[in-house]
């Protein structure tokens, strides 16, 4: 739960509004990359090198993330030394 703390803290969002990590909403790239803090291509790229969980299918030309999986991903990442 710190990990994620401290991601929202770095795009100032307050806890207060801080997504429950359990929640299974949907989210979609352009939140995404605020979330994680990175490019498109990036995070297509950890997807398909299986670095990132995988979207959902929302329709024919759309996807997203479970919010769920990606705080679980964010909390799992190696701290820096």
């Amino acid at each position: 739960m710190q990990a994620i703390k401290t991601i929202f803290s770095l795009i100032r969002i307050n806890e207060n509004t801080m997504p429950n990590k359990n929640e299974q909403r949907v989210i979609r790239i352009s939140e995404l990359m605020n979330i994680i803090g990175t490019s498109r291509s990036s995070v297509w790229r950890w997807v398909k090198d299986g670095d990132f969980p995988a979207p959902l299918m929302l329709g024919p030309n759309s996807v997203g993330w479970l919010a769920s999986e990606v705080y679980e991903w964010l909390e799992n990442r190696p701290r820096v030394k």
